[in-house]
């Protein structure tokens, strides 16, 4: 006897591999008049993120963003904001990273250092499905 269970499948609720996010983060630097401290100056940043499915399985990262470069001429700007997409709909957490440069450090090695400055629930954040959405970068995770 056949189910009433009326769902319909599509290939993301059976592919065994996750997909990642195609495009990379996003970023502008803005000022914001209530914080007074600035964690971004004399530093530039790179970002990426991914996605956290609702059956556990975690993303590969994203493509890495282009890296920051605080306008000379708006030096009042403190924080960044850094816009990524939220993914499909078996998608429950955004995770996103920044490292500080573009990775390459001074002797000319690569710095693979990715820190996760954000974890976004999309339920709690009442973010829709396949929409960029905006998250504040202000440097200030490990203050």
């Amino acid at each position: 006897r056949g189910s009433s269970y009326a769902y319909t499948l599509v290939e993301d609720d059976i592919s065994v591999a996750k997909k990642p996010p195609t495009q990379a983060p996003t970023w502008e630097y803005v000022q914001d008049v209530n914080q007074q401290s600035n964690f971004i100056a004399n530093a530039n940043f790179q970002f990426r993120y991914r996605w956290i499915y609702e059956d556990g399985e975690i993303s590969s990262l994203s493509p890495i963003s282009t890296i920051s470069i605080q306008p000379i001429d708006e030096p009042e700007t403190n924080y960044i904001e850094v816009t990524v997409n939220s993914g499909p709909k078996q998608v429950q957490k955004v995770q996103v990273f920044r490292r500080v440069g573009d990775g390459a450090s001074e002797t000319g090695t690569t710095n693979p250092e990715w820190y996760i400055f954000q974890t976004i629930i999309k339920e709690d954040a009442v973010w829709s499905d396949n929409t960029n959405y905006a998250i504040d970068f202000y440097n200030t995770e490990n203050q």
